[in-house]
């Protein structure tokens, strides 16, 4: 499984945070946040929890 953060443009809220299967690429899961500071930082993971913020 990847995790990766990307900003589709536009408004803050447009942060989205995408689990990748390594091995087809298919899109496990995404979920949209919202970031004031247009930092968007790599997700973390630690004992099966995804840890994200920007």
């Amino acid at each position: 499984m990847i995790f990766v953060a990307h900003y589709h443009g536009g408004k803050q809220l447009n942060v989205f945070n995408y689990a990748v299967n390594a091995a087809n690429g298919d899109i496990r899961f995404q979920r949209g946040y919202g970031n004031q500071w247009g930092r968007y930082n790599a997700p973390v993971t630690s004992r099966e929890i995804v840890f994200m913020a920007g």
